[in-house]
This record gives structure tokens, sequence and C-alpha cells, in this order.
């Protein structure tokens, strides 16, 4: 089911009469869906319905909207309460202002992301953030680059985590690879860096066959210069399309142990 974009949800998408079918979750995006009356659904993002029911809420404390059953008005009401108002983002044209002046390969990057993901959930001068963009737990896009010459000279300018525990006996192995894909023990997360995201991708499926002892660490930083070719010559390899981690089982958070009794923070 496509998303729409913004320009396209507007009150003439949702008909008086029409019902709320469900809340779901959509790949962490916390999708959620609202069928039209005698229309096909229209997938929503949470900013796009939070937007919607807003306007509904507002026009039912003016009153105006009499067309609406109680029922409907109940069930909006209810939406509105379970529901979190997420904050609007920064501005399209406040993203493109910040931008202007990065250096190129994180005006790349940053345009990459905002073509695929629409503006970040948050920005500041200097790094632009997206949260729960899936298969993303998130993106950053930093003007400050990182120098990284493997396997060919390139500047990280984009962070993107997935969740996956990565056992302790594979760190060491996953840096040998690439020192730019990172575990996040504590957390249960396993970060990349680079220039664009089929690398990101590329680094991670390659990390994962590691970890699954399908690949030593020379075998992947072969594969990952192999695959580097393919992109630099306009041939997207299948291995830096989609992300082969599977999905997420359980909390794979891991806090430790603490081995000092009574000290406090």
């Amino acid at each position: 089911m496509g998303h729409q974009l913004d320009a396209e949800v507007t009150e003439d998408n949702v008909k008086a009469g029409a019902g709320i079918a469900q809340i779901v979750a959509n790949k962490g995006r916390c999708v959620r869906t609202w069928p039209g009356a005698g229309s096909p659904a229209h997938d929503l993002s949470p900013r796009q319905l939070d937007l919607l029911l807003f306007r509904r809420c507002h026009r039912l404390a003016e009153g105006a909207d009499r067309s609406m059953s109680t029922g409907l008005r109940l069930a909006i009401l209810a939406c509105c309460l379970a529901t979190p108002v997420l904050a609007a983002g920064p501005d399209p044209a406040a993203v493109t202002e910040t931008i202007k002046d990065w250096p190129r390969a994180a005006q790349d990057a940053a345009r990459e992301m905002l073509a695929k993901y629409g503006p970040p959930q948050e920005m500041i001068p200097t790094l632009l953030i997206w949260k729960g963009n899936a298969p993303w737990v998130r993106t950053v896009v930093s003007k400050v680059a990182v120098e990284h010459d493997f396997p060919s000279k390139h500047e990280d300018v984009l962070e993107q985590t997935v969740e996956y525990r990565v056992p302790l006996n594979a760190f060491e192995a996953i840096a040998t690879f690439d020192g730019s894909v990172i575990p996040d023990r504590t957390r249960g997360e396993l970060i990349a860096h680079c220039d664009h995201e089929a690398t990101n991708i590329l680094a991670l499926n390659l990390a994962r066959d590691i970890i699954r002892g399908e690949k030593t660490p020379q075998q992947a930083r072969d594969a990952m210069a192999a695959g580097m070719r393919d992109i630099a010559a306009g041939r997207i390899p299948d291995d830096a399309k989609q992300l082969r981690l599977g999905p997420p089982q359980g909390d794979l958070r891991d806090p430790d142990t603490p081995v000092v009794s009574g000290a406090k923070p």
C-alpha cells in the first residue's frame, strides 16, 4: 500500500461518515490506517494522522462538523486520547536552508534521505535525525564528516541503526571487518556509518554473515570491496538493496550486571 504525500492527505480524503478501522504498527513506523467511505484505505504517517485528527477535533469543538455521527465523534476523540500527538518536524524549507552550505558528501546524503523518508523529525545546524524510518531505528545525517578509507576513500556522514544483538565473541571480528560498523551491546543495536544507504545496508548484511559464521572478516572485506565497485559502476548489488537481518526477537538490550553495590549514580 503506497504512502500518500502530505499534500494529498486532506479533508477531501476523509468523507463524513468514514470510520476509523484500526491503528496498526508497520515495521516500527506506527503507521495508522484511516479508510475513507467508499474508497481504498489511505496509509498515513503518524504526523499525517495526527494532523487529520487535530483538524477533526477542532471542528468538533467548534460544532461545525454536524455531518458526523456521534459514534464517529467518540471514536475520533478516543483515538486522539490513546495516541500521542507527534510534534511537527522541521519545515522542508528550513531543512533546505540548513543543508545548503554543508559539504558535498553531507548534502548528498541529506538529499538522498529527504527524497526517501521526507523531512526529519529533528534538526540542528549540524544534524538531521529521522526516528523509526523503517527498517531503521534511526537515521542521522551529519554535516561533520569522518574520513574512512575502506574499501575506498569516502566520508562517513550517514549513520543508520538497526535492532540487532551482536554476541560478545563477534565484536572483534566485526571491528576487523569494518571499523564503521559498530555494535552497541547496551542498547542491543548495530550501527553503520558510510556515505550512502546502499553501502550501509551492504555492510550490515556482511556483518550478519560474520556473526552467523558464514563469512570470515576477510571474506566480508572482499565482498564489501566487490560491492562498492559495483555501486561505483552504477550497479546496485542485491545485498545492498535490502537488509537480511530478520525481525528483532524480543528485548535485545543488555544492561549488564552491577558489580559495585550501594553506589549512587
